[in-house]
This record gives structure tokens, sequence and C-alpha cells, in this order.
């Protein structure tokens, strides 16, 4: 029998902290009492100890052995004699205490002894005032919908005064944002970070990366278990497509998992649902560490909010994952939500004649483009006046962005880079100004953008031509005095020279 209840101390869950289990109890803190610590538990748990075999112990060992205080009557009927029982479990492995442990817990009654508060000197908890027996352990369920929370496999041993080293990992979700890699945050991998910059319009990625860790029990759970992807997009985020589901660097089918996002949803939250993660990716075991990678496109649209100058991204998408969380029941818990961000900047221009004291001029009309200076940006025009990057770059027709009244041509939703300004409709008695380069330098971390010396407030100049004399004009009337001169002359000259001859 002390084989079987050394195995049943091996049955601790994967998934989480220490959950259920059966513990013995091997020496007095008081006349004929025990105790269970249960150490590196995190915070937020109650333990409950059911007594599932009494009997006498001595030296680890229990004899006389009849059924517990904590087992039900419809059990012991069930389960037949507890002596006659526990034989068939003497010499058996962790597996058996596991098979044992779920049966057992089917017929479970009375008032368990709950554990103390977390704290010193165990680092865990405490269940205090055990007679001898064996002893099923459980997380009691939580109040509320606690983040990380997970329930343990059962946990069996002979209980005297026990410490128990239940684990304590949990499933995590990480999300990544695909930036260009020669404007991407400094520690970005391939261009995969917590932050970037885009166009308005411009196609990029969202990675969100599931990790399981290693669960020897997970194989066991008694439904099959389950992921859940929650994606969160702000306003000015639009998602596209999938572009893949992996399980172990695998892609897997789309019929295997179930997306309730929809083609151009602006905004909002979706799920990406896995229902049976074991088939989904054709695996053999759940037990070892898990990696479960989504990627999507997405693009910022209109509604995205844009930096003209130094501080916090507007632009957020966030994750979290639901997940299977109790081996002998449904349950789910979930992580933390992990939060990127995605930038796009406001150049405001404002067309001025500068020979009235910058006043502002109506009418003139420019283009954007790329700094090489033949590639064109081409723009549509939002509701709010301001201009836009469109998404067919390639195939689409942009509109000439026109002044009015004001003198403003504001783009809205350019990423990092060297642009060129052309004026392409100049008004009538001024000169086309010179093509203006401007430049957005922008660096980002996390939530923050810094655009240092970026030329994001723009003032553009036109000058008046030359008022040069028109027809009819003095200049016109100076050439016929002139002209006139030289007729008198000529004609005296000619005068002069006939009377010459006469004479």
């Amino acid at each position: 029998m002390k084989k079987v209840w050394k195995g049943f101390a091996a049955a601790v869950s994967a998934a989480a902290i220490a959950a259920t289990g059966f513990i013995g109890a091997t020496s007095a803190n008081a006349a004929g009492t025990y105790s269970i610590q249960i150490t590196n538990a995190p915070e937020g748990h109650v333990y409950q100890a059911y007594q599932i075999f009494a009997g006498d112990l001595s030296n680890g060992t229990l004899s006389n052995i009849k059924w517990g205080s904590n087992v039900s009557a419809d059990g012991q009927a069930a389960m037949g004699d507890a002596a006659a029982k526990a034989k068939t479990l003497e010499g058996g492995n962790s597996a058996a205490a596991e098979t044992f442990a779920k049966e057992v817990d089917d017929y479970l009654a009375g008032t368990p002894t709950e554990s103390g508060a977390f704290g010193t000197p165990t680092g865990g908890y405490t269940i205090s005032n055990l007679v001898a027996g064996y002893y099923l352990v459980k997380d009691k369920a939580p109040t509320g919908d606690p983040n990380d929370f997970t329930y343990t496999s059962y946990i069996m041993q002979v209980v005297g005064n026990v410490t128990v080293d239940p684990k304590t990992e949990v499933p995590t979700v990480e999300k990544k944002v695909q930036d260009e890699t020669t404007d991407a945050e400094e520690g970005a991998t391939d261009g995969w970070g917590d932050s970037a910059d885009h166009d308005i319009n411009e196609s990029f990625k969202f990675k969100l990366t599931a990790t399981l860790p290693a669960d020897a029990y997970r194989d066991n759970y008694v439904n099959p278990y389950k992921v859940v992807f929650t994606d969160t997009m702000s306003d000015g985020v639009t998602f596209e497509s999938i572009a893949s589901v992996k399980v172990n660097g695998t892609n897997i089918d789309a019929k295997d998992y179930d997306s309730t996002a929809t083609a151009n949803q602006a905004g909002g939250s979706w799920t990406l649902t896995i229902a049976d993660l074991k088939t989904a990716a054709s695996l053999s075991s759940l037990n070892g560490e898990i990696t479960i990678e989504v990627i999507y496109n997405a693009h910022l649209n209109t509604n995205a909010v844009a930096n003209n100058e130094t501080g916090t991204i507007g632009n957020t998408n966030k994750v979290k994952l639901d997940y299977s969380n109790n081996p002998y029941a449904d349950g789910t818990g979930h992580t933390p939500e992990d939060e990127v961000y995605v930038a796009t900047f406001l150049m405001n221009n404002t067309k001025v004649d500068a020979d009235k004291d910058d006043k502002p001029l109506q009418g003139a009309g420019f283009r954007l483009y790329a700094s090489n200076g033949t590639t064109e940006i081409k723009m549509a025009k939002n509701a709010d006046g301001t201009y836009s990057p469109i998404a067919d770059q390639a195939n689409g027709t942009g509109v000439e962005m026109i002044t009015g009244a004001d003198g403003l041509f504001n783009i809205k939703g350019l990423d990092h880079g060297t642009y060129i300004i052309k004026e392409t409709t100049t008004p009538a008695g001024y000169n086309t100004m010179a093509d203006k380069t401007v430049t957005i330098s922008a660096t980002h971390k996390n939530d923050h953008v810094d655009l240092g010396t970026s030329n994001l407030n723009n003032i553009v100049e036109n000058h008046k031509g030359s008022n040069l004399p028109a027809t009819g004009g003095m200049g016109t009337t100076v050439l016929y005095v002139a002209g006139a001169a030289i007729v008198l002359i000529a004609g005296i000259g000619l005068a002069v020279a006939l009377r010459r001859r006469q004479a």
C-alpha cells in the first residue's frame, strides 16, 4: 500500500496549482492530528481535504482500512468494501490513482477541511487538524472570474504531516504586430514587436501566440481540450483575413477552427476557437509543451488616431486566451490581456500668399510622391476634409489635393519616411512653387512615439508673377514717341540732302 500512495503524490496536473488530490497523514503535530502544507502555490486559492479512507497509521502505512468520513453512503455501496478497494490499488501507478480519484470524486460528501490563508511560513497554504487517513485534496472553485486560474489534478497520499509542491505554470498568450524591418521598434525580431507604424489602408499583420506548458495529465481531461483567442481591435483597425493557424509549427485546416471575424470588420472583438486541440492538430498527445500561432491581416482605416506630435499611440489591439482548466469537468481559465500599438501620422499643410503676409491661398492643387519623386502616393478625400492614402496604390486613381479658403490640404495616415509635395494646379497670377521635400522621422516603443524633427506642420508659399507692361500701356506710348522722333529725324535729313543737290 505504501507504494500506491507514493504514486498518488506524483499525480499533479501541468495546467496549474494544486486542485485535487489524495494525501495521507504521516506524523502528528498534536495528539492524533496532522497537517498538509502546500508550497509554491500562488495566492487566490482555497484547498479542501476530503477523507477517503480511515484507519490506523503506523510508519506511513494505514491498516484496518474503512471508508472515510467524506465518502457518501451511495459511494460506499457502489465501490464496495474499503479494504478490498484499497487492495486493488496496492502497487499501482499514478495513472491508477488518477482513475480512482475521478471515481471517488463523484461520491464526495460532508464538509471538507479547508486550508488557511496564503502566507508564511510555508509561502503557500496549510490544511490543519486532520486525522490519519487517505485524503483527496481539491481546489475550491474560485469566486468571480480570476486570471490565470487552473485546477490541478488529484494529489493522493497517506496523510501525516505532508508537504505538497504543486505545479504553478499556466498557459500564456502574446501579441505582436509587424513593421518594416527598417523602422521597426528597437528589439523587434524580423519586424515583429509591440508597436509599429503604417499608412492608412496599408496591409500588415498581427500575430497571436499561445503557449501551453507541459502537463502530464492533459491527455486525461474528461472533455476535449479547448482554446479560445479573443481579439479586440480599436475603431481605427480593420480586420482583413486569417493568414495562418499553426500548432507546434504545423498549419491546421480552416475546418478545424472557428472564427467569428468578418472581412472589413472595423473595430470590436472577434474570437478564434479550437474546440478540440488534439483532433484539430492531429496530436498523439497533449502532454508536452504546445505552441499555437495565429497570424492575420489587417489595416488602419480613416477612424485611426493619427499623431501630429510626440506622444501616446492611439490605435490599440489586444488579445486574451481562454483555455480548459479542469481535468474533471467543464471549466475555463483565462490569461491577462496582451496589447500592441499601431501609429500613423498627420501632416498639416497650409498654402499661403507669401506676398500678402502669408494669407491663406485657395484653389491650389497638390499631389504627394515618394522620395524618388516619381511614385505618386494616391489619395482619397475624407469626410472631414483631410486626405488619406487609398488601398489600391498600384491600380487605383487618386484625387488632387485642393486647398480651401483656409489654405489647408492636410494628409492623415502617413508612415515613417521621406515624401515630396508637388504643386499640380497653381492659382492664376502665381508662380508654381518648387517641389517641397518633407520627412517623418518616427521612433516608437510600446505605446509611445517620438517624432523628433519631423516636418508635420508645413507652410507652403506661393509668390505672384512679375507685373510686366501690358499692350496699350505706357510702354507702347514710349515706343510710339521714340518711333515718331526717328521718323522726324529721318525727314529732316532727307530734306537737307535734296537742297544740297539742287544747289
